[in-house]
């Protein structure tokens, strides 16, 4: 359970990190256009929660991605120190039971007819990932300044063929999350490009590289 933070402190943090000072700053999209311009590494995880707790295998999934790495060397990398570093989250999470019109997402109201064209149900369809509470998502980093999390369909749901009660479950079903943690930083530059790039994908500005320059 994480501590509610004050003025003084970072946005978001486990009670572990608030104890000893620390904690990520998650950074708003809406207020600023900080983006990772030199990526440094990615690191994934994967994590099964028998118990279909969605949240809690996110959170999970992180901590497999990050618990076995030590980032001292990538401190010293990034101008600033690590008050400098970003971090971009993207959780690939099942789909909910519920199947949602493609009307319906995207708010558009026309029927098929008006529209002059015939779509199968299945082709018009989308399927939303299960709700993840992000708040225990960001209390999971120590440092830096946490990028908008990225929830995506993807992982996997399936029947465990029982239900236990008293530990709340309401359904026979475990989820599979995948997460992808990129850590990095901004230096400040902007291609002519760059907006363009992060329209498709907020992740990071990207490099293409040659396997003859050793990458």
């Amino acid at each position: 359970m994480g501590i509610t933070p004050t003025a003084s402190s970072p946005n978001s943090c486990s009670e572990e990190w608030c104890r000893k000072g620390l904690g990520a700053e998650q950074l708003s999209p809406k207020i600023s256009d900080t983006r990772i311009t030199n990526l440094l590494f990615i690191q994934c995880g994967f994590v099964v929660d028998q118990y279909g707790g969605v949240t809690k295998a996110a959170v999970c999934a992180l901590r497999n991605a990050i618990e076995f790495s030590s980032i001292s060397g990538v401190i010293e990398t990034i101008p600033g120190g690590k008050s400098k570093i970003l971090i971009q989250v993207k959780l690939g999470v099942p789909p909910e039971n519920k199947v949602v019109s493609e009307n319906e997402e995207t708010g558009n109201n026309h029927t098929d007819s008006e529209m002059g064209c015939q779509k199968q149900r299945s082709a018009a369809s989308v399927y939303r990932p299960m709700k993840v509470d992000l708040t225990h998502v960001a209390e999971e980093f120590p440092h830096g300044k946490l990028l908008e999390v990225e929830v995506v369909g993807g992982g996997l749901s399936f029947s465990t063929g029982r239900i236990v009660q008293e530990l709340g479950n309401k359904a026979d079903i475990a989820v599979y999350v995948l997460a992808s943690v990129s850590v990095g930083f901004d230096n400040g530059t902007r291609k002519e490009n760059d907006d363009e790039i992060l329209n498709q994908d907020a992740t990071t500005t990207n490099t293409s590289l040659k396997t003859e320059d050793g990458f």
